[in-house]
């Protein structure tokens, strides 16, 4: 995913969580992508967490709709930039549509 990440989608960063221990057993492999509240005139900051085969959405955005709503309805812009982050692989209505609202 971060390979095929243009600028214009995002900003991919992998990391590892080893406990400082390199030979780690059970080390996490993660990925944050920046979506939104990078380029100029962007107000809001949005960013994805892939991990652990999950895909979250976390913004600065302020909601639009109650829970109940789905996120498009809910955070609008930072939807709209995780869809065209997502887009490209297939994923953008698996994650967006599907997903719900928890914060």
């Amino acid at each position: 995913m971060a390979d095929s990440i243009t600028e214009d989608q995002g900003i991919a960063v992998d990391w590892r969580y080893d406990e400082g221990n390199l030979n780690h057993a059970d080390a996490e492999d993660g990925r944050y992508v920046i979506v939104s509240g990078l380029r100029p005139g962007e107000t809001v900051a949005a960013y994805l967490v892939v991990l652990n085969g999950s895909i979250s959405l976390y913004t600065t955005e302020v909601p639009a709709a109650d829970r109940s709503q789905p996120p498009a309805d809910h955070y609008s812009v930072s939807v709209g930039a995780a869809r065209r982050a997502l887009r490209p692989f297939g994923l953008d209505s698996d994650v967006i549509d599907r997903g719900t609202v928890v914060g």
